[in-house]
Order: structure tokens, then sequence, then C-alpha cells
């Protein structure tokens, strides 16, 4: 979620607010402090516009401005612009000038309408795990929502099994909440314990996928997959 928190913040800085950075608070579990961002299927921001105690802020605060502002830093974490239309501009900025990775678009096999619903859903899933993969890993991947052989590599690059001691990342919390999600819920607790590996063994048969409790990328790519059956049609 850092990039797009820091896309809102250029949109809101860029109408004249003081820029105070980005933060993140975490527990003492390591994950993050608000409920709202651990429990949220999807990169998650809390935003703080103004100080109402701020003569400067209240002078300069348009509440419908602002929520452009936020509308447009969400949209450009997506590749679109405040028009809603593809962004193809000719700017400077690494989403502009790096290639998306490999232009490689893994077809359901449904006759899927790509520029429906369905797709936006499995973008921002995507680029939900690409986020969390760069952040954890260092995968350098491209956060385009775009399931490509990069992504792949890097979910294989960094499987998810039990073992001593616990594999404690966002990509276990990631996978816990797919799981939930499908069907399959176990504590979303960013640890990967006997419990998820249960579930995960419990994902993977009604899947058909090879049941050995590991989360790789074919299990990563059935629970998007499965995520977004479920939540085009909402």
């Amino acid at each position: 979620g850092k990039q797009l928190a820091q896309n809102i913040l250029n949109e809101i800085t860029a109408l004249g607010y003081k820029s105070r950075g980005i933060k993140t608070k975490k527990g003492s579990s390591g994950r993050d402090y608000f409920g709202i961002i651990r429990r949220t299927i999807a990169p998650a921001v809390l935003i703080e516009v103004c100080f109402i105690n701020n003569p400067d802020d209240m002078a300069r605060l348009d509440c419908e401005a602002a929520g452009r502002a936020i509308a447009s830093g969400i949209m450009k974490m997506y590749g679109e612009n405040a028009a809603g239309d593809t962004d193809q501009g000719s700017g400077t900025g690494s989403e502009q000038t790096a290639p998306p990775e490999d232009n490689v678009q893994t077809p359901s096999g449904d006759g899927t309408d790509t520029n429906g619903k369905e797709a936006q859903v499995r973008k921002a899933k995507t680029a939900e795990l690409q986020q969390i993969l760069n952040e954890w890993y260092g995968s350098g991947l491209n956060v385009d929502g775009i399931w490509g052989p990069k992504t792949a590599a890097a979910c294989n690059n960094n499987l998810l099994k039990y073992k001593s001691p616990m594999i404690r990342t966002t990509y276990v919390t990631y996978t816990q909440q797919l799981l939930g999600v499908a069907g399959f819920s176990t504590n979303v607790d960013g640890a990967y314990g006997p419990d998820t590996k249960a579930k995960v063994i419990d994902f993977q048969r009604s899947a058909s996928l090879s049941v050995d409790g590991i989360v790789g990328k074919n299990t990563t790519k059935a629970l998007i997959d499965k995520f977004v059956e479920i939540y085009k049609n909402l």
C-alpha cells in the first residue's frame, strides 16, 4: 500500500497542503497497528487530508477537490487517469517508462471481458500481490496488475510453507485473506502455522492442485482466480 499512499499524497499536496509524509505504524506482531488496514483485502491506506485546528488547512479545505485528488491517486495506482482513460502519457515516471511484465495477461479460459469488472478485480488483486512481493522480498516487479512470468517466479522464489520458526509476512496475511474468501477460513495473523497449512491443503484439493500445503505460483494464482470469481459480480 505504500505506492498507493504516495500517489494519494502527491495529489493532495498538489492542492497546496503541506506534506507530512507517509507513515506506517506496526503492532507488536509486526503487522499493521490498525485493524482496518490488516483486514482489508486490498491495498489500504488511512488519509488525513488536513487538520481542523490548522487555520491555513481550513482556509484551503475544499472537500470536493480533496475527494477528486484521492480518487486520482487511487486510479494512478492502476495506470488510469482521472478521466478514466488508460495513462499512455509520455512522462518520465517509472510506471510509464518501464514495460509491463512481458505484457502477459494470463487468460482464465472462460471468455473473460478484459475491459469489464472481472479484469479490474484481477488487476487490483494482482497489483496488491506484486506490491507485497516487492516490499517483503525485493522482487523488483512492476506493480502493473498483470500476472506474468516474473510474478509467477517471485511466488515460487518465496514459497510459503509450515516450518519452524514460522514464516511471518504480509504475503501470508494476503494468502490467509484469500483462503477466507474462498471458504477456507483461518486466523488472519500473518503466520504460516499448522491451521493455515491445513486450509491450504483443503483449498488445493478443491482446486485440483498438487496437495502439499505449500503456497507457490499455482496455489496463489488459483486463490486469485477464486477471489475474482466471487467478487466480479458484487
